[in-house]
């Protein structure tokens, strides 16, 4: 199972895109994710976010491990580093 992580703020430009990048690309895959979306404005997800040292929206973060700061480049390298995951192999993007 993949967990992907889409940390985003509502006042984002690039957020939304990003967003819809990740939906786009498991829509597409024949894996078993779940998507989580934390908004970072919130009291509890901030916590969350601590975790991770976020230094910005939107970051996506698969299986506990950072692969996006800021828009990914595309739908092609999002779907990439899933798959590495499904190889069991972590991907820096």
């Amino acid at each position: 199972m993949i967990i992907i992580e889409i940390f985003y703020s509502k006042n984002c430009p690039y957020c939304p895109a990003a967003k819809r990048m990740v939906y786009e690309v498991v829509d597409s895959l024949k894996e078993n994710v779940i998507i989580n979306e934390i908004d970072v404005e919130t009291r509890t997800e901030q916590e969350r976010a601590q975790l991770y040292h976020l230094q910005g929206v939107p970051t996506i973060a698969i299986n506990g491990t950072v692969v996006f700061v800021g828009l990914p480049p595309s739908k092609r390298a999002i779907a990439s580093a899933i798959r590495r995951f499904t190889d069991g192999e972590p991907i820096f993007v």
